[in-house]
């Protein structure tokens, strides 16, 4: 049985809009569509937010030591700000 880990609170310090690179998924639905998010984070790191993406909704996660670790609700908050900003 796999574990979901979740990322913890203050972990991601900001998050900045790019443009989303080229995702292997054509029709938008996978494991690991990439989405337009840079976060950054409290261990120095810049890491590209993914989108586990099957259905009408999607989850967050950022990839770290080969392990996905889904965003928490303030991490997420993080990302629609940026986005909000940038628009």
């Amino acid at each position: 049985m796999s574990r979901v880990t979740y990322t913890e609170s203050g972990f991601i310090l900001a998050a900045r809009v790019t443009d989303a690179p080229k995702s292997p998924y054509v029709s938008g639905y996978g494991g690991k569509v990439p989405t337009r998010y840079l976060a950054t984070c409290s261990d120095g790191r810049e890491r590209r937010v993914y989108s586990m993406q099957y259905g009408n909704s999607g989850s967050a996660f950022v990839r770290i030591g080969g392990a996905d670790v889904f965003l928490s609700i303030e991490a997420e908050s993080i990302c629609e700000e940026a986005g909000r900003a940038a628009a």
